[in-house]
């Protein structure tokens, strides 16, 4: 015995289709419309539809609908993403609560810049001081060895010069140059033995 059920276009044309698609939208190869197959002369119950993957199934109870979401264990999946994302966002406003409150402000943000600048601020004075007490012991280095030098010239100053040869005495009258200081007499007799 064979299933089919002949249904008919609004053109006239004829077609024998399965049971299954009785109720269902059907394109006439005829005339290119669409016509909702029924039963010519056959009583049909009327069930409502749904679509899966492009074909036309007769709908479930949504128990049976989720039953193959649940089965991909989508659910566990689904939990877990809500729950890491409810943390995320828990520790991040505890975080940010806690900056408020250290600050004492709304908006921590400029607080925290306004504490940055303040230590950059403090390393550069000391820095800068640092480089003045360098340059302070540099100079109090010069004083004290032009303080040596002045009381090393004062010292020389205070010793009795000798009194000077003939010899010197005539270099000096005709030259420029000035004899350095020496501890021979030029009017001792000379020992060349």
């Amino acid at each position: 015995m064979d299933d089919k059920i002949i249904v008919a276009c609004d053109c006239g044309k004829k077609y024998r289709v399965g049971p299954e698609k009785i109720g269902h939208e059907i394109a006439c190869k005829e005339c290119g419309g669409t016509f909702v197959a029924e039963a010519q002369g056959v009583e049909v119950e009327a069930t409502p539809q749904r679509f899966v993957g492009g074909d036309v199934e007769p709908s479930a109870n949504p128990a049976e609908l989720m039953s193959h979401i649940t089965s991909l264990g989508f659910t566990r999946t689904l939990v877990i993403s809500i729950i890491a994302h409810v943390i995320l966002v828990g520790v991040t406003s505890v975080a940010f609560v806690q900056l408020c409150l250290a600050y004492g402000t709304t908006d921590p943000r400029a607080e925290v810049r306004r504490v940055e600048k303040e230590k950059e601020d403090e390393k550069r004075e000391a820095a800068r001081t640092a480089e003045r007490e360098k340059l302070k012991a540099e100079a109090e280095a010069r004083e004290a060895a032009k303080a040596k030098e002045e009381a090393t010239a004062a010292a020389a100053a205070k010793e009795p010069e000798r009194e000077k040869t003939p010899v010197e005495k005539r270099v000096e009258e005709t030259s420029d140059e000035r004899p350095t200081t020496s501890t021979m007499s030029l009017d001792a007799p000379l020992d060349l033995e």
